[in-house]
């Protein structure tokens, strides 16, 4: 807002105090976003991260630093907030989940816990190609039909399935909305910032998916089980092959391989 503001004052005589469309080439301030007091030190808090760093061209130490500062604060408060139990049971139809997903996942759990079902299940890369190379088959057998969905007949009610009631054994602890008169301590509230760097942490895919049992495996480790290169050797250091991409063909099991289809 300074720098917008010396720019018109710097060029009132040939604009006339008139400025329209100013582009400084960064994002929009939040409003949500505050400014804390630490260590005898002002530091800016921010609601969310202008961008992924896995959009990032090179990761400069700083960079990483930050970031990693972020994924530190959820790493201390997300075990804490969302059992094990209600994490995997949102999680039980995968087997890796997007970066993205997994972000808005568990933003949407954090703001209203116990309100969303687990993610829908997902078709592999091959499921749209026939099991031919998407190549057209004639074939004297009739197909199978499959019993019409409530989504496919207009007019037909669509039950809504609501999500699993969560018992006393998976909870963390004290929930959210049980603090009663006093705040939700600092350290336990996490932002979409927090989130999203610790997320960009994980080992990923070629196509940026994190795995689940990994993921649940790296956020409820014991602390005595935490080791320094477990940091080094994150999802930020792009010297360590990532996990193995998704099968972009069925395995021999679903279709034999050298088999003449049309015999």
């Amino acid at each position: 807002r300074k720098r917008q503001y010396d720019l018109l004052q710097r060029s009132v005589a040939i604009t006339g105090g008139y400025l329209p469309d100013v582009d400084l080439h960064r994002p929009d301030q939040d409003p949500d976003e505050r400014i804390i007091l630490k260590c005898d030190k002002l530091c800016h808090r921010i609601s969310d991260l202008p961008n992924m760093p896995r959009e990032a061209a090179f990761l400069t130490e700083p960079y990483v630093e930050d970031i990693r500062a972020f994924a530190l604060r959820c790493e201390k408060a997300l075990p804490q907030q969302l059992s094990k139990a209600r994490l995997r049971s949102l999680l039980k139809d995968r087997k890796v989940v997007h970066q993205d997903e997994l972000v808005n996942l568990l933003c949407s759990e954090l703001d209203a816990p116990m309100g969303q079902g687990p993610l829908p299940l997902k078709e592999p890369l091959y499921a749209s190609a026939l099991g031919h190379g998407g190549a057209e088959v004639m074939s004297l057998e009739a197909k199978a039909q499959q019993p019409a969905s409530s989504l496919d007949i207009p007019g037909a009610k669509q039950k809504h399935r609501e999500p699993p009631k969560e018992t006393e054994e998976q909870r963390p602890g004290m929930q959210p909305g049980e603090w009663g008169i006093y705040a939700q301590p600092v350290s336990l509230q996490l932002r979409r910032a927090d989130i999203k760097a610790y997320v960009s942490c994980q080992r990923t895919n070629r196509d940026d998916e994190v795995d689940v049992e990994k993921f649940l495996e790296n956020v409820y480790m014991p602390e005595d089980q935490r080791k320094v290169i477990h940091v080094v050797n994150d999802g930020l250091n792009r010297h360590i092959r990532g996990d193995r991409p998704p099968r972009e063909r069925p395995s021999n099991d679903e279709l034999p391989r050298h088999v003449n289809y049309w015999e």
